[in-house]
Formats: C-alpha cells, structure tokens, sequence
C-alpha cells in the first residue's frame, strides 16, 4: 500500500511542476504526451509494485534483432 501511495505521490508532484509551463504555452499535443507518458509510467509502476508481472520492451526488440540475424546466420 504504501509504494503505491508513494508513486502516486510522486506522480502528483511531477505533474504540478511540469504541467504549468506546459499549460502557459497552450501546447494541446505536448500536454497529451505528458499526460499519456505520465498515466503509462505510473500504471507500469503500481503494477510493478503490487508484483504483478510487467513485460519488459527489451525482449520484443531482442525477438526481432534475433529474427532478422537469423536471416544472416550471425
């Protein structure tokens, strides 16, 4: 309980520091990135915290290198 409480305090804080300058500059596109990079990385953290398994994007990128060198018997 408390990790996740921590995260999303943490998360809390980012957003009152960034979000802002970011509303200041009216920059519709740049805010829904930060809000969709925050809201992933505070899921992908509160998974991890309850101990829930959570893919690691390096894999994928090692299964498609090795399908492609395969293809030159490296």
């Amino acid at each position: 309980m408390w990790p996740i409480i921590g995260i999303i305090f943490a998360a809390s804080v980012i957003f009152s520091l960034q979000f802002p300058g970011l509303w200041k500059k009216q920059n519709k596109k740049e805010i829904a990135c930060f809000i969709i990079a925050l809201l992933t990385a505070v899921t992908m953290s509160i998974w991890e915290a309850r101990g829930m398994n959570v893919p690691n994007p390096l894999d994928y990128v090692k299964a498609f290198y090795a399908w492609i060198f395969s293809w030159f018997d490296f």
